[in-house]
């Protein structure tokens, strides 16, 4: 990294992007864990509002009659020739027909071993400072159970981070710090996203049945716009 200012300011972007995604894990790790409590909150309410689960009920029970006679007009329609969508595959550029010449497959290629390279080399730093059998210290353990987390999941930017606090020195290019950018945004993106799961507003929230009442209207909603469309 050319300038000692653009080194301090690449660090700081690192702490910014480790900060971001240990937030983002924290976040879905509260929703996964809390998802069934949540869940379990909602029936019990439910069962003390029978007025209002019985509206839920009507609206799914009208859902499942659309979709009975969608199921019985398709079975008329077996011998088209119409071929059906993947209902669960996601749609992606990678389903795009995009001519990619032999020159970019070679860089492309190129590109993968280098950062794989650069990936193990900066992994095998770490682990020579970090691993029990080169040191008693805790701390450093935790490092190395992190650092391999990390490279396990291919996430060079936090191996650099890691070794920033150890002391390691490493190098980076253009595209590292585009990168960090880049992926420091998508991990704010997400996690004000995540801000606005119900499962987290219920968790934090001093109005529980509040929450869960807007959870359920929204479940209302939804099955009535689902209709609609249809």
């Amino acid at each position: 990294f050319p300038s000692h200012d653009r080194s301090n300011q690449f660090y700081s972007l690192l702490g910014e992007y480790t900060g971001a995604r240990d937030e983002f894990s924290k976040k879905i790790e509260l929703i996964n864990t809390n998802i069934p409590k949540f869940m379990s909150e909602v029936d019990r309410f439910l069962e003390d509002n029978p007025e209002i689960k019985n509206l839920l009920n009507e609206e799914e029970n009208k859902n499942v009659d659309i979709d009975e006679q969608s199921n019985e007009q398709e079975d008329t329609q077996d011998n088209t020739g119409y071929i059906e969508s993947e209902p669960d595959r996601e749609v992606s550029n990678l389903d795009q027909v995009i001519p990619i010449g032999e020159v970019q497959e070679v860089m492309t290629d190129v590109i993968d071993l280098e950062r794989e390279k650069k990936l193990r080399d900066i992994y095998r730093k770490i682990v020579k400072i970090t691993h029990p059998d080169k040191t008693l210290d805790q701390i450093l353990h935790e490092l190395y159970i992190q650092a391999t987390e990390y490279y396990n999941e291919k996430d060079l930017l936090s191996l650099f981070y890691l070794c920033y606090k150890l002391g390691i020195s490493f190098t980076v290019d253009s595209v590292e710090v585009e990168e960090l950018n880049e992926r420091t945004s998508d991990f704010r993106s997400k996690n004000k996203f995540l801000d606005n799961n119900l499962t987290l507003v219920w968790l934090y929230s001093d109005k529980k049945e509040r929450v869960i009442l807007d959870y359920i209207l929204s479940q209302i909603r939804g099955k009535r716009m689902n209709r609609m469309s249809r």
